[in-house]
């Protein structure tokens, strides 16, 4: 491994709570973005929601809290997954229909022409949508 280089650990764990008093926030539980690996937002959004819970003697609110929130949508790891497994020729295949921009109608017609991809493309949608919210750590 290069000097200077981490892991950064994506793809959200099953269960960020035990039932009793352990959450698991930020890294530990797998929240950093895939697409960007945005880390800090999702961390501290899901440390205030951990603190909200554990104040309230809540767990499962804040296991419903990092399932529901679109910070956290799974879609995110499925287009992670989909397009590190591309090679060069794929990925600008995938890619071919933003070449001049990127607009919610081309994202739309994307999604009829290329249903092999429709689901990447969905989750790149999503990711435009609450991008600054992940990189902020804003609630919405």
């Amino acid at each position: 491994m290069p000097v200077g280089c981490r892991h950064i650990p994506i793809g959200r764990v099953q269960k960020v709570t035990d039932g009793v008093g352990c959450y698991l926030v930020g890294d530990a539980a797998g929240l950093p973005n895939p697409l960007c690996y945005g880390g800090i937002g999702a961390a501290l959004v899901s440390a205030k929601a951990a603190a909200e819970a554990a104040s309230n003697k809540n767990p499962v609110s804040y296991a419903r809290f990092i399932e529901r929130d679109p910070m956290f949508d799974r879609r995110f790891m499925d287009v992670h997954r989909m397009t590190a497994a591309c090679g060069k020729a794929e990925a600008e295949n995938l890619l071919a229909p933003f070449r001049n921009g990127y607009s919610l109608p081309r994202g739309m017609l994307a999604m009829l022409r290329r249903p092999k991809y429709a689901r990447a493309y969905f989750g790149m949608w999503r990711g435009f949508k609450v991008g600054w919210r992940i990189c902020l750590g804003i609630t919405i």
